[in-house]
């Protein structure tokens, strides 16, 4: 033992090097008050960080044939050295470390480690700090590397040659095939694996050091808020990982898992307030569930711990790419990322006029995907809780051309995160209105076929549930309008049989069936003709109305597609077989004469 000349005098180093010690020298007088232990060049085989002392700082045991470290090591060490060793897995680590070294040992070989340590990240991902059950990774193992190593966006975890520090060459790519989540932790003496759920491949073991958190960019720099609604704009993607909503929480969606088309701009509107009263009712969804069904009409999904059914329990993981934006025929951008109700932020611009009740429109902003602005980056980010404005724009900031809509893409996919993470996060009520594409699966994949059954029995669940007066009345019908606009012809026959009026009209005084005619919708009028009772009133004008201003504008091609088509489905209005599936041969000749003369109408 000697006293250290440092600055600090009460210094006391306990120094044991080459003295082929066994253990652990716990009996020496100086050792419960030693700020620095080396015991390089020993003969200990294994390390009970318990017994150290709790005031350490620096611990040095290089070259000690060291196969077991097990107990907790004392808050307050900074720096930890067990080069050449044999250790293959590491307790877990305080968070006053600044420096590990474990180079030429097992466990580094294991990570591709070369170099001392001083990340942050890296000493969490080689202690035995544990995944808890449902969190999303990324499948990192030699293969997994090898095949996106071969695809344009790659999914790696690198480790340079100085500090160790540790790269991600890509953040949450679009090629995310390799993601899993975690079921449970398996313990073995020397290494710690991870039963985890594939994508499309079923369960299956990984070692600890394959495994790397699918965690947005920056995702270190936001704290859980405190409780609060919130919507996620952008576009979203399901992922058939089924977790469990979180104590406290609310997960509402709209559409059913697998479903492209959504409902996202009339939510934007509610968070407005428009119509007036429905911002409160966003506060509650299980109390309002019904009154929100009737405004948002489609598939409407509220899940919640509390909630009798295991579905309505769980929910599907999703990931949110959190740019609210298309590069069609122009340009358009909406207030993107992560938005909360109690921020009053502004979605609609009442300058753009529309005679549309909740026009998608009023809540998009046309930029030039050339050269976006600084403005453009406001109207897309101010009010979002993640990704920051100051995010986005201090990774553009240093870009020397001007910012394309290619390159703000780039930027915000970084950004991209599971609604899992959101949870966590961001605890309270979650509106979900983005569509819900599946791509990370097979078509064939049968929890994709698994899912769907159960999306439907929770739309039938919410039909068959509700009172009698509100599903005969506006809300069944309001429902009834969501299904026939979105071609979901599966449900017409089950509400009508539930008593929804089929014939009542819309708030543009149409029927469903002048919609979908005039849509060109051909299932759907299908489906709505095999109702008893249908009034067909108004049908035929409405596809002669359609057709005449989609020739008037197409070419030769598609003038001929246009009138084929508006002759086939007013041929179906018109020649729509009676009761029992036969026709009368005479009404039909006379029908193909008024067809006939139809179609030259808007020729």
């Amino acid at each position: 033992m000697s006293n250290s000349d440092s600055e600090n005098s009460s210094y006391i180093e306990l120094n044991r090097q080459s003295a082929d010690l066994t253990a652990l020298p716990i009996d020496d007088p100086n050792w419960s008050k030693a700020d620095g232990i080396f015991l390089q060049e020993n003969n200990i085989s294994e390390l009970n960080a318990d017994l150290l002392p709790r005031g350490l700082k620096y611990l040095d045991m290089s070259e000690n044939p060291i196969t077991n470290v097990y107990g907790k090591f004392p808050e307050g060490l900074t720096s930890l050295v067990l080069t050449s060793t044999r250790i293959e897995k590491l307790g877990s680590l305080p968070d006053t470390l600044t420096e590990l070294v474990i180079n030429a040992t097992p466990l580094a070989r294991k990570y591709g480690i070369h170099s001392d340590i001083r990340n942050k990240d890296i000493m969490k991902k080689v202690s035995d700090l544990s995944f808890e059950p449902g969190t999303i990774m990324v499948d990192n193992t030699p293969e997994a590397r090898e095949i996106e190593s071969n695809s344009e966006n790659n999914i790696s975890v690198n480790y340079n040659s100085e500090g160790g520090s540790m790269t991600k060459a890509a953040y949450n790519s679009d090629d995310t095939r390799h993601l899993v989540m975690i079921i449970e932790e398996v313990e073995e003496p020397n290494d710690i694996k991870y039963r985890v759920q594939t994508l499309n491949e079923g369960e299956k073991l990984l070692f600890r050091q394959h495994l790397e958190p699918y965690e947005p960019k920056n995702a270190n720099e936001i704290k859980p808020s405190l409780p609060a609604i919130y919507t996620k704009e952008g576009h979203g993607e399901d992922i058939l990982f089924e977790q469990p909503v979180p104590p406290g929480c609310i997960y509402v969606t709209i559409e059913e898992c697998g479903i492209l088309s959504s409902n996202w701009g009339k939510l934007l509107f509610a968070f407005e307030d428009k119509p007036a009263g429905i911002r409160d009712k966003l506060r509650d969804p299980v109390k309002y569930k019904y009154d929100l069904m009737a405004h948002f009409g489609r598939s409407f999904h509220v899940h919640y711990p509390e909630a009798e059914l295991h579905g309505d329990r769980t929910y599907v993981d999703c990931i949110h790419y959190p740019f609210l934006a298309w590069n069609r025929e122009k340009c358009q951008i909406g207030k993107s990322g992560v938005l909360s109700l109690d921020d009053n932020n502004v979605f609609v611009d009442p300058s753009i006029k529309s005679e549309k009740s909740y026009d998608e429109e009023q809540v998009l902003k046309t930029i030039d995907c050339s050269n976006i602005s600084d403005d453009d980056l406001h109207k897309l980010l101010d009010g979002s809780k993640f990704p920051t404005y100051e995010m986005i724009r201090d990774d553009l900031e240093f870009v020397d051309k001007p910012i394309t809509y290619r390159s703000l893409k780039d930027a915000m996919d970084k950004y991209a995160f599971t609604q899992s993470w959101s949870f966590k996060m961001f605890p309270g009520i979650h509106y979900n209105f983005s569509c819900r594409d599946i791509a990370k699966h097979p078509s064939e994949n049968e929890r994709i076929g698994k899912r769907r059954r159960n999306s439907l029995a929770g739309r039938l669940i919410n039909i068959n549930t509700a009172p009698n007066n509100i599903i005969k009345g506006q809300t069944g019908f309001d429902i009834l309008k969501g299904y026939v606009r979105a071609g979901i012809t599966d449900m017409i026959p089950k509400m009508i049989e539930k008593g929804v009026d089929v014939n009542r009209k819309d708030e543009d005084g149409k029927t469903l069936l002048q919609y979908a005619a005039g849509k060109f919708m051909e299932n759907t009028v299908k489906e709505l003709l095999k109702v008893d009772g249908i009034d067909k009133s108004g049908a035929v004008q409405a596809i002669e109305e359609t057709a005449v201003k989609l020739i008037e504008k197409a070419s030769d091609e598609k003038k001929i597609k246009f009138r084929k088509e508006a002759g086939e489905l007013i041929a179906l209005i018109q020649d729509t077989p009676v009761k029992g599936g036969r026709r009368k041969k005479t009404r039909v000749r006379s029908r193909r004469v008024r067809k006939t003369r139809r179609v030259k109408r808007f020729k």
